[in-house]
């Protein structure tokens, strides 16, 4: 490495006193290197704290859907760590994930109430969507359905309401009250630790700052799956007493084209998901390859709707990016030009959600079938350009908008268009993140003296 690069970086990132924001120098003393803890707690404690109980909020959250037949257990656990290594990476999108399923399993229920089965439950949605209900039929491999299809060959009565009970689907949840406790109990302790820090007014580190985000879309993510069953394994088994052909040929022409994941594709594709229909479109190799598909894949672009869902995700996505921010004036920082660079990465998270949530609504319209007003009026000059070149040999084709029933039948893949925004906000917002996780482990090599200081809890118990 080049001399004058390596004093460029000392330069940059030597621990030095921080200046304020009028220019002042700031006078929070700054303690170099490894602390141990005999008289308080140590650069060990610190971690030790804070990873154990990231690791505890991102393996414990997951909610994972149910496995292919006969899969090795150890293909299970590697699909559950690299989700876990995802949930690092993004907590928030893990919430995006749960509240799009959440919101999926609340419309199946509203659906079946209208066909007459209140008993079905939020919990039935869940099962359903995770692969819980497999069907058999005599002239086709075992496939799992979504509650979507059920309702569709419940309302054809091609196959009776799946009678199956709220217990029946709760006892195949390996959902543990003891590592919930654990866990709940080692995210009340962090927060307590963190907010009796701020009452006396002593030094958080970015490291705990960061854990409490993590610790705030877990909370988020367990209220979202709070009925979604935990590691089931075996599915329930239902026998069609009509073969996947009759029911093809009853469904009429929208069933000629050949299926891509299933049967069924003509209710719900499950499209777009990115291990089946992106992997594909960027000539990556597609798994799993068997048809019908065996199961369902984690990683389906969610439908979060209009409603408490998406207002909910919208509350969580800006306090996340809003704890990051409660950083702008922490002293935890060694260098000034670290706590600049923490903000700009802060800010541009937030802008990145921001236009995430636009891109990402946008687009709904078009899988919803909802029709904006820009398409109504882009529509109205198609028909006007038609109507005036009638006479003419080549006429300008109307643009169509897909009814919403079309659309929901046959929903569309990410169009070229929010790709190519899609990638930018996705890589600045990537840069952002990761320049955020590696300051919190590179500003532990100098903290200010206040964040090795214990809470007095005899202190604070008093005055509250």
């Amino acid at each position: 490495m080049p001399r004058s690069l390596v004093l460029l970086l000392f330069y940059l990132f030597a621990p030095r006193p921080c200046f304020s924001d009028d220019g002042s120098p700031n006078s929070t003393e700054f303690v170099s290197g490894w602390v141990s803890s005999p008289d308080g707690r140590g650069t060990f404690d610190i971690i030790q704290s804070c990873l154990f109980t990231i690791f505890l909020c991102t393996w414990s959250a997951l909610h994972l859907n149910l496995p292919a037949k006969n899969e090795r257990h150890l293909y299970h656990i590697l699909r559950k760590v690299k989700w876990m290594i995802q949930t690092l990476l993004g907590p928030e999108f893990i919430v995006w994930l749960a509240v799009g399923q959440r919101f999926e399993a609340s419309d199946s229920v509203c659906k079946f109430k209208e066909l007459g089965y209140p008993q079905w439950t939020l919990r039935h949605g869940f099962y359903a969507n995770m692969g819980g209900i497999v069907i058999i039929a005599p002239d086709c491999k075992a496939f799992p359905i979504t509650a979507r299809r059920v309702h569709y060959l419940v309302a054809q009565k091609l196959m009776p309401f799946p009678d199956i009970s709220m217990e029946e689907v709760w006892d195949k949840s390996k959902a543990d009250l003891l590592t919930k406790l654990l866990v709940c109990s080692q995210i009340l302790w962090l927060v307590i630790q963190v907010l009796a820090r701020l009452i006396q007014h002593i030094q958080v580190t970015t490291l705990e700052l960061i854990t409490l985000s993590y610790v705030l879309c877990t909370c988020a993510t367990y209220i979202m799956w709070l009925h979604k069953p935990l590691d089931v394994e075996r599915p329930t088994r239902i026998t069609l007493n009509v073969s996947i052909r009759s029911v093809l040929v009853q469904a009429g022409p929208v069933a000629a084209e050949p299926y891509k994941q299933n049967p069924l594709d003509l209710v719900d594709n499950q499209a777009p998901c990115w291990w089946i229909n992106a992997q594909k479109y960027l000539g990556f190799r597609v798994e799993p390859r068997e048809r019908p598909l065996p199961r369902f894949t984690n990683d389906k672009f969610p439908n979060v709707g209009l409603g408490f869902e998406t207002l909910f995700y919208f509350v969580i996505a800006h306090a996340f990016t809003g704890i990051h921010l409660a950083g702008w004036n922490l002293e935890a920082f060694p260098t000034a030009i670290e706590r600049d660079l923490w903000r700009a990465a802060s800010l541009v998270m937030a802008g990145c959600i921001v236009a995430c949530w636009f891109l990402e609504g946008t687009q709904e319209q078009f899988r919803q079938g909802r029709v904006m007003r820009w398409q109504r009026w882009l529509s109205s000059i198609a028909k006007n350009n038609r109507s005036d070149s009638s006479a003419t040999e080549h006429s300008v084709p109307p643009l169509t908008v897909p009814s919403r029933e079309e659309a929901m039948a046959h929903p569309n893949f990410i169009p070229l268009w929010e790709f190519l925004l899609f990638v930018p906000v996705s890589l600045t917002y990537s840069i952002a993140r990761l320049y955020i996780m590696a300051e919190v482990f590179a500003g532990l090599r100098s903290l200010p003296e206040g964040a090795f200081e214990t809470v007095d809890w005899t202190n604070l118990i008093l005055h509250v």
